[in-house]
Formats: structure tokens, sequence, C-alpha cells
């Protein structure tokens, strides 16, 4: 079923399945406490709209803008939102699973007491996102920008970063025990004072080699050196 959206339009507690918005001015839209189910919403403005305490899940989200929306206390599974703007959209407390924010920008979005799981960033900009959960164990984040993110302390066990922009960000500490870092832009990857341990060094200086010119052995104890990761 295709359907319309207005600004402002009220649907608070609307149970919406099998739907197809597209194309429509939802600003402000007003979808607190609302069950949405196999749905699809495809170049909507939904800027500043509330979907507070809402349930979400089988829909697809695509090229849509949600700047300042409200996600607060969601309930989101097996959804996906693909080349959204989602910046300074508020995502806190909400438990999201098994959903993609592939190719969106997410600029000073926060998760603060969010829980996530089995998460999908793939080519998606981060810069400046506040609350991401640390316990990022087994996220995807190929081709990301990751520029600048504090991760001090992260779990990224088999997290995939294929490919991810680095500049800048602080991974102290983190554990990226088993992570997919090829073709990783690698900058300032590894902050002096991180408290990696010794196995966790050696692999990251073989995943590493491709990209910083270390050939041998000499040159790869050059650069754990000046990282100063001991």
């Amino acid at each position: 079923m295709q359907a319309n959206l207005k600004n402002n339009s009220i649907l608070e507690e609307t149970e919406l399945s099998y739907s197809r918005f597209f194309g429509h001015d939802g600003r402000k839209m007003n979808l607190e406490r609302s069950r949405v189910t196999h749905c699809r919403f495809e170049g909507v403005n939904l800027d500043e709209s509330r979907f507070g305490r809402a349930t979400i899940q089988d829909t697809t989200f695509s090229n849509n803008s949600f700047r300042k929306a409200n996600f607060v206390d969601n309930t989101i599974r097996n959804s996906l939102f693909a080349n959204n703007s989602l910046e300074e959209t508020d995502f806190s407390r909400s438990r999201i699973e098994s959903t993609g924010f592939d190719g969106s920008k997410l600029h000073d979005a926060t998760f603060e007491n969010a829980i996530l799981s089995r998460i999908s960033f793939r080519n998606a900009n981060l810069h400046g996102i506040a609350h991401l959960p640390r316990s990022c164990h087994e996220f995807t984040f190929v081709g990301a920008d990751l520029s600048g993110l504090d991760m001090k302390n992260f779990n990224l066990v088999r997290a995939k970063l294929d490919h991810v922009k680095l500049q800048g960000a602080d991974l102290s500490g983190a554990n990226l025990t088993r992570a997919e870092l090829d073709g990783a832009s690698a900058g300032a990857l590894l902050n002096p004072s991180a408290a990696a341990n010794k196995a966790q060094i050696e692999a990251l200086k073989r995943k590493l080699e491709h990209l910083q010119g270390l050939k041998d052995d000499a040159a790869a104890e050059e650069f754990a050196s000046d990282t100063s990761l001991g």
C-alpha cells in the first residue's frame, strides 16, 4: 500500500504495516509508541520527527532525511537505514538488533545507553557520533569514516574494519582480536597510550604492513616503537 505523509502529522500509537511512503514532506511527524513493520520509506523528509518508544521491524528507510529526529527508547530489529541523513538524531536507550546504517551520515547522532547487536555501518560517516556503545563485537564498519572517534577500550573482536578511515581516532586499549583491517587508512590508528597486549600488537603490525610500507621485520619494529604501544 502506498501512503501519504504530511508535516506535523500525528500518528501516535499507529500500526503501520506493508506500506510504502515516498517523496513526501513528513517533517515533525509524530509516530511515538507506534508499530512499524514491513514498510518502506523512500526520499521522505522526516526531520525532527518523533518515533519515541516505537517498535520498528523488517522496515527499510532509504534516502530519507532524519535530522534531529527522536528514536529514543525504540526497539528496532531487522531493518535498514540506507543512505539517510541522520545528523543529530537521538537513538538513546534504544535496543537495535540486526540493523544496518549503511551509507548514512550520522554526524553528532547519539546512542547513549543504547544496546546494539549485529549492526552494520558499512560506508557510513560516523564523524562526531556520540556514545557509541563500547561493545562492537562483530560489527561491520567496512568503508566507514571513523575519523576522530573516541573508541578507547572498545570491544572490536571480529569487527570488520576493512577500508575504514581512522585518522585521529583513539583506539587506546581497544580489543582488535581477529578484527579485519585490510585496506584501512591508518592515520592515528593506535593512540600512544594504547594498552594492547603483545599478541594484539603483532597481529596489527602484520595487518598494516602493506599500508605503512613496512616490508621487513626491522621496519615493523620501528613502527611499533614509534607508536609506543608497549
